[in-house]
Parts: structure tokens; C-alpha cells; sequence
């Protein structure tokens, strides 16, 4: 088949459904603290969080014979469109003819859409150290002398909790906060008390919050030279945020962060294309790998950041 433009050419069912995979319950933060929501066009709306559910602006009393006290919601909806952003890698003839387990086309699709993800990583890092909700600097840091990590997190939950009229139900800790964190005499036994319940040895929650610690890298080196790797998550601050997981596609969920893809091209918003290249005397493949979203804060409220917690 001889395609001259990628456009022409429909997703790969097997590659796209193998790339989907990948992008729902990986390995990085934004998987697990920006659910996914999919809407059918590029352009659409999300509602802002307003603290509807605290307000008691209506009186509940009822006379006989009168109505029900009415009341007014104040959500506002933000318009917002996706963004494209695609990959491609090229696959010669000779090359997949020599390889032995015919895993070329699965192997570059895991790949491509990995480099995709590690953007979203980024943007989402980024958008929690953004966020304008913080907490100050605790007075002993968490790598000095004599500090009180387990009450440094309940004063931080007690800021979100009034920011929020609620409280978080997730904790983002970067590696190197995470390894002082871990090597805390309170939270030592603490991980030793859920490693009897759960059998392990990682620390699954603290006060009632799920503990998310990002473990995606990045190689920050210009092409040819030396690696320069380090954590996308490298700051030595401290997340508190509500997720809902359970959001799906409504964009008017009570959630911290969200991941919004558009089915309008491709029919999904993440998608696998595999097609001929166009020259024939290349004797040459293309797999190329099309992810359509953009990342959106809808409530900032719903993430606090504890600021500068290590020396």
C-alpha cells in the first residue's frame, strides 16, 4: 500500500488497543492522579469548583404549605480545547525481516507511546507546581534534626482541609523527600505496622491518604551526549490532593487534575497508526503513535503544596 500522508491511513486496532493499555494504570503520577476523561471534540468545557457542597446559604425550615427552599449553584464552566502531539519511527524492510520474534511494530509502539506519557508526565508536574494553594515552609526540615514529619502532614491537611472544605485523599512524594520520609522513626513503624496487614514494605498510606510516590526519569541530555538522568518529580516539596478516580467522562467531577483526550480524530484520543512509506525505494515502514489532550487544573483548591521540606 502506498500512503503519502499519515492522515490517510486509519489506527491500527491491535497497536492502538496495545498503546491504550499503556496509557491507563501506568507507571507514572498522572496516571493514578489525573484520571482520564474523553469528550468528542477538540474543544469543550469543564466545571470549576466552587464549594458547593459546604455552602448553607438556604434555609431548610419548611411551613406548612409553603416550598422547598431553593438552591442556586454557582459552578461556572471553563471552555479549553486538546492539543496534538504525535511520534513516528520508521521500520525498513531489512530490519524486520532479520528480527527473529516479529516484535518490531509492538516494540516501537510501546516506545513511542511511552515518550507521549512521559510528556503528560511532565505537563502534570508541572500544573501541581503551579498550583497557587500552599503551605510554608516547615520550621525544622524534614532531613534536620529532631523533625516532626507526621505533624508537619496533619498541619498541611488542615490548610487543604480549609481551602477545600474537605480533606485530601492523596499525598504525591518525590523520591528524595520520599527517602527521608521513609527513614522517619514515626513513619518506620507505621510501614511496619501495614507491612503485618498488607505484606509488604511500602508505605501505602499515611493519615488516611493514598501515597503516591512518581517514579518516571528523564534523560536531559542533548543527542550524542553523555546521560544526564534525572527524576521528573525532583522538587523537595510535598503534594496534598483529592482525586476521583471514579470520574470518568464527566467534566464537571469533583477532582484535583484530569487528562482530557478528544475522540474527534482517530476516534479515541490515543491512537496507533501503522502505514507504508511513500517512497518505495525505501522499502520502509512508519509506526506512528497520536495522543489528542491537553491536562487541566479544575479546582485548585484541590491541591496544596508544601513548600521546601528538605534542607
Amino acid at each position: 500500500m502506498r500512503v503519502g500522508q499519515v492522515s490517510d491511513v486509519l489506527p491500527d486496532p491491535v497497536l492502538t488497543g496495545r498503546a491504550i493499555e499503556l496509557g491507563t494504570g501506568g507507571p507514572y503520577a498522572s496516571e493514578k492522579i489525573a484520571p482520564v476523561a474523553t469528550v468528542a471534540k477538540d474543544e469543550f468545557k469543564y466545571g470549576k469548583f466552587a464549594r458547593e457542597h459546604i455552602k448553607d446559604e438556604a434555609k431548610t425550615k419548611q411551613a406548612p404549605g409553603q416550598p422547598a427552599g431553593e438552591v442556586s449553584f454557582g459552578i461556572s464552566y471553563v471552555a479549553a480545547s486538546v492539543s496534538y502531539h504525535k511520534l513516528k519511527s520508521r521500520i525498513p524492510d531489512a530490519l524486520r525481516a532479520n528480527d527473529p520474534n516479529n516484535a518490531l511494530d509492538g516494540r516501537r509502539t510501546t516506545m513511542l507511546t511511552n515518550k507521549l506519557l512521559l510528556g503528560v508526565e511532565r505537563r502534570v508536574k508541572a500544573l501541581c507546581h503551579a498550583a497557587t494553594k500552599t503551605k510554608a515552609t516547615p520550621s525544622t526540615k524534614w532531613n534536620g534534626d529532631s523533625p516532626d514529619i507526621r505533624g508537619d502532614i496533619l498541619a498541611a491537611k488542615t490548610a487543604f482541609r480549609r481551602n477545600a472544605g474537605m480533606n485530601p485523599n492523596t499525598i504525591v512524594i518525590p523520591p528524595v523527600v520520599y527517602d527521608v520520609v521513609a527513614n522517619d522513626s514515626a513513619i518506620v513503624e507505621l510501614i511496619k505496622r501495614q507491612r503485618d496487614v498488607l505484606g509488604n514494605e511500602v508505605l501505602e498510606q499515611i493519615l488516611q491518604m493514598q501515597v503516591v510516590v512518581p517514579g518516571a526519569l528523564v534523560d536531559q541530555s542533548n543527542p550524542g551526549a553523555a546521560a544526564s538522568i534525572a527524576d521528573v518529580w525532583s522538587d523537595d516539596e510535598v503534594y496534598y490532593l483529592w482525586v476521583d478516580q471514579t470520574a470518568g467522562d464527566d467534566l464537571g467531577a469533583l477532582t484535583a487534575l484530569r487528562q482530557v483526550r478528544s475522540a474527534a480524530t482517530g476516534g479515541q484520543g490515543l491512537y496507533v497508526k501503522r502505514f507504508r512509506d511513500a517512497d518505495e525505494s525505501a522499502e520502509a515502514d512508519w509506526v506512528s503513535a497520536h495522543l489528542n489532550q491537553t491536562e487541566i487544573v479544575p479546582a485548585q483548591e484541590l491541591i496544596l503544596r508544601q513548600l521546601d521540606v528538605l534542607t
